[in-house]
């Protein structure tokens, strides 16, 4: 039998989560080589609700605008966009490069103040530099 999950720890689970894919856009556009122009695009959507964030208890003020402003661009590119498109069609379109970049920004918003942990609730971010998922995170984004 499962213990109960906080909707607290749901919400530092999904924080995590939007960290983790928002860095993977944040890197080259090796990202779209990968996974195929279709997901590009639906690994990130899977993240939020239709066309906005989810309510998230562990945004703070600015990262809701940050992470707004992203879902905002990301809505704006896949609307610009072919639904039935190639890798080399989307990288032709450019978007990779604008999103990389927005993505570099919003990163660097969510890392000044970690991770937190997935297993209890906490306050504010337990995973700092020391740790490694983190830390080799904060480094590409510097």
């Amino acid at each position: 039998m499962s213990e109960a999950v906080s909707k607290r720890v749901v919400d530092q689970r999904l924080r995590n989560r939007i960290i983790e894919e928002v860095s993977s856009l944040a890197e080259d556009n090796d990202v779209a080589m990968q996974w195929g122009a279709s997901e590009y695009f639906e690994a990130f959507f899977d993240l939020i609700n239709n066309d906005r964030p989810w309510p998230n208890s562990c945004f703070s003020n600015e990262k809701k605008q940050a992470f707004k402003n992203f879902c905002a661009l990301m809505i704006k590119a896949c609307d610009a966009t072919p639904k039935r498109l190639t890798v080399a069609q989307l990288t032709e379109s450019g978007w990779p490069d604008i999103i990389r970049s927005e993505a570099q920004r919003t990163l660097a918003v969510f890392l000044a103040r970690g991770r937190f942990g997935e297993d209890e609730e906490e306050a504010k971010p337990s995973f700092d530099t020391g740790q490694a998922w983190y830390s080799s995170v904060k480094e590409k984004a510097s």
